[in-house]
């Protein structure tokens, strides 16, 4: 089934930056304003960043999502904007990093800004009115994910009820509190009180995903496209984002979900795999932070005849657009199983629902290289993909890439290593893993005429000696363990391969690729 990522190789329509060297912009959010026209609520920090220094301004957009004018401030202090327009108020919900009384980061609150919007020849204007701090851990329960009680980020609003059935009203806002498990929460807005409190909250099924655990998302838009009879205007989809330690770097990606719009808001649908990964080749380090990540970070969107456009932050420092299709968004959507049975441990230890595969370690093996590498290596190639594990272990890499793949030859040391390997087949119920007979040292043997990766953990230099025949057929990407030496350089040049040491914690490890395919692989290199 080659359907997945949607993206991976997507240009984002990148914002011209609008004073380089003094201020970066990213993380974006967007409105409908009452006359119409679109505004983008951004969060700025000042080059070089501080973190927990943001500040949130507003500028008008076009028809395409792109910035007309300049930005003016709105909130001297805050983060990561998202907002609703209710009647005739703006109300923005945004995030303040707390600190100690010695300037240190100790966790983060949400706060609610409520505007005023005048509308008038020249455009609509903002007023803030009131701005209040909500209360941390509001349902009284942990939050999964979050490094400390604390911290309370990525709240995301919406309007409740459906449209034309009078649920419509100016004093309710509804907000997903978390997704795993998942929470959505009523907020009072009354704009007749003082007071900003709670007033229920609902719960449904898990949104359960094999790529990190998913924070905040765009404010949820109608969703159009819907397969199971459920009526225009009855559904809401958000995007969503998460991040997840791939090859050696952390890099976030973007999912998507439908839930009702009615309470008690049920979770409905949900895309099992990407709809975009953020380059690997990019990063937060290149706009002054302290950190590599590769970051996509959407909080706005908008539905186009086209599909749905998504403004997004991208790696902590500019602003781009993607658009999703709405075809290839309801292919990719399956439902929500509403009572999850299985849960394991993935490549990662965490908790896993049955969308990914089950993964139990050999207890005598040492943490190691493959399991930092296995999510690169899925991510990589791809759906409907050959794959060739010359040092397969117990299974860490072939549990990832055989969920997807067309085939996967496994190649084992020992016994031992054959034996956990094939129960983690087994326990799977792969049918598409083969557990290789013979020496990987003498791949040129083996019968197939497609390979896309071939993944070499040791002796790379004799591995390659006995593929040579085969590479310079199949011409598959290399992930090699080998060391960077001279001679191993060499002898990839003369089988027309490049070498990339693409992973900074991960120093022996590199993706070799051909040199007259390696525009492909431009996402990653």
């Amino acid at each position: 089934m080659q359907r997945w990522p949607l993206n991976r190789h997507a240009a984002f329509d990148l914002w011209p930056a609008f004073d380089p060297g003094r201020w970066i912009d990213f993380n974006p959010s967007c409105v409908k304003l009452p006359d119409g026209r679109a505004l983008a609520l951004i969060r700025r920090d000042a080059f070089p960043p501080v973190p927990g220094k943001g500040t949130i301004w507003q500028v008008p957009l076009d028809d395409h999502m792109r910035p007309r004018g300049e930005p003016t401030m709105l909130v001297a202090r805050g983060e990561d904007p998202r907002a609703v327009v209710v009647g005739k108020r703006l109300l923005l919900f945004y995030c303040v990093i707390d600190r100690d009384a010695e300037d240190r980061v100790c966790g983060a609150t949400m706060k609610l800004a409520e505007f005023d919007i005048e509308c008038g020849a020249a455009g609509c204007g903002l007023t803030m009115k009131r701005a209040f701090e909500l209360p941390k851990n509001p349902l009284g329960i942990a939050k999964p994910g979050d490094r400390e009680a604390a911290w309370e980020k990525n709240w995301v609003p919406f309007m409740p009820g459906v449209p034309g059935a009078g649920h419509e009203t100016d004093r309710e806002v509804a907000l997903i509190y978390s997704h795993d498990p998942w929470h959505v929460i009523v907020l009072d807005v009354d704009p007749a009180t003082d007071a900003r409190r709670f007033l229920r909250h609902h719960d449904g099924p898990a949104l359960k995903w094999r790529y990190g655990h998913i924070r905040g998302g765009t404010p949820p838009l109608p969703y159009r496209v819907s397969r199971d009879g459920a009526q225009d205007g009855e559904r809401l989809i958000t995007f969503f984002h998460s991040s997840l330690v791939v090859g050696s770097r952390k890099l976030y990606m973007v999912g998507a979900a439908t839930f009702d719009r009615a309470a008690p808001h049920t979770p409905r649908s949900i895309t099992r795999e990407p709809l975009l990964v953020a380059p690997y080749n990019s990063g937060a380090h290149r706009f002054g932070w302290r950190f590599a990540g590769s970051v996509v970070f959407p909080l706005g969107a908008e539905a186009t005849d086209a599909g749905y456009r998504l403004l997004a932050g991208i790696d902590d420092g500019e602003i781009g657009s993607f658009v999703v299709p709405h075809a290839a968004l309801a292919e990719r959507l399956e439902a929500i199983d509403a009572e999850p049975t299985l849960e394991a441990t993935d490549l990662d230890g965490q908790r896993l629902a049955p969308v990914g595969p089950l993964w139990l370690r050999d207890p005598g093996a040492a943490p190691g290289a493959p399991l930092t590498i296995a999510r690169f290596a899925e991510l990589l190639v791809g759906p409907g993909r050959t794959v060739v594990d010359t040092a397969a272990g117990d299974g860490a890499v072939v549990m990832a890439l055989a969920p997807q793949c067309q085939r996967v030859l496994a190649f084992t040391a020992d016994a031992r290593e054959r034996s956990l390997l094939a129960r983690n087949v087994a326990l799977n119920g792969f049918t598409n893993v083969q557990l290789a007979e013979g020496d990987p040292l003498a791949l040129d043997a083996v019968a197939l005429d497609e390979i896309d990766l071939v993944k070499i953990d040791h002796d790379a230099a004799a591995v390659l000696a006995g593929a040579a025949a085969l590479l310079r057929r199949c011409r598959p990407a290399l992930l090699l363990h080998g060391g960077d030496t001279e001679a191993l350089r060499s002898q990839l040049d003369g089988l027309g391969y490049g070498y990339e040491p693409i992973f900074p914690r991960e120093p022996g490890w590199a993706l070799a690729l051909p040199v007259e395919r390696r525009a492909a692989w431009q996402w990653w290199v």
